[in-house]
């Protein structure tokens, strides 16, 4: 009975081994359709909000430069598919704040609710946490792109992300 499982257990070794090959051989296949090298692909943590074209989140976003534009994309399954772009001369600003900023802001709904003592209300704390803002204008609206870096090395993470974005922009 002990020798059934070693083999069962090798085989499924050898499944996941497997499907990490193909996993990794669609990838770059799909790079090459999009004239892109697997270094253009910037990890932008999960998308939250703030992009007109991009209605529900993404868990794994990634941006690349393109063309004078932030090509954002969904990384499906290692896959990446396009969702939309942001021109790299609407871009005002790039900046970085952890979780410990956003929970000091308070806003108009918490003031309302509980008047004064907003204020003196504190969050829960979670994981450690860090938010990538892509400010940007559309010529008639301004925009706050929000991507979000969650657990150890959060903060580290979005600071990678920007400045790979900063120095491929500039």
């Amino acid at each position: 009975m002990g020798t059934f499982w070693l083999m069962l257990g090798g085989m499924m070794i050898i499944i996941i081994i497997i499907m990490g090959i193909v996993n990794s051989k669609n990838r770059k296949l799909t790079l090459i359709k999009l004239g892109l090298d697997k270094n253009d692909l910037i990890f932008a943590g999960k998308y939250v909000s703030g992009h007109i074209d991009i209605d529900k989140s993404i868990p794994h976003a990634e941006i690349a430069v393109i063309e004078n534009k932030l090509a954002i994309y969904n990384n499906n399954n290692n896959i990446p598919i396009f969702i939309a772009s942001i021109p790299t001369d609407a871009i005002k600003n790039i900046i970085i704040e952890d979780a410990s900023t956003m929970e000091r802001r308070v806003t108009a709904g918490r003031m309302l609710l509980v008047g004064i003592f907003a204020f003196g209300l504190k969050k829960k704390k979670k994981d450690e946490m860090s938010y990538l803002i892509i400010e940007w204008s559309d010529g008639r609206f301004e925009h706050n792109t929000i991507f979000e870096f969650v657990k150890t090395g959060a903060i580290q993470k979005s600071n990678e992300a920007r400045n790979k974005l900063m120095k491929k922009i500039r």
